[in-house]
């Protein structure tokens, strides 16, 4: 038996609270996108039981930082951080992906990290 879509949107609002706490979602996000984002990322693959929350964290840094998609590296690192992902960590995750992804790559996310960082300090 197939669940609810609202089932799935349920779920996936709950994994996103657990990742991002009460962080709002981007302004100017579409609300039928935004759905799709909370039903599939959040409520179907976040929720999965084949890997903890803190591995997906650092798999979707990896892969946001490889894919060059540094304003989701920052969104995700933020959430990161201000659920007990500590800063050496995610520095050597970038240091390690400077051999798999590039030195440019990692220097951006470097300095992504630093924009984070900068702005949680001052809050």
């Amino acid at each position: 038996m197939q669940e609810s879509r609202d089932a799935a949107f349920d779920r996936g609002m709950a994994m996103r609270k657990k990742i991002a706490g009460d962080v709002p979602p981007p302004p100017g996000l579409d609300e039928d996108l935004r759905g799709l984002i909370l039903r599939y990322a959040f409520g179907d693959v976040w929720s999965r039981p084949g890997l903890d929350v803190d591995t997906r964290r650092l798999l979707t840094l990896s892969m946001t930082l490889a894919g060059g998609h540094l304003e989701e590296f920052k969104l995700h690192l933020r959430f990161a951080v201000t659920n007990g992902v500590d800063r050496a960590t995610v520095k050597e995750l970038i240091l390690h992906s400077a051999v798999y992804c590039g030195i440019p790559a990692a220097l951006d996310a470097f300095r992504a990290a630093n924009e984070i960082y900068a702005e949680l300090d001052a809050a």
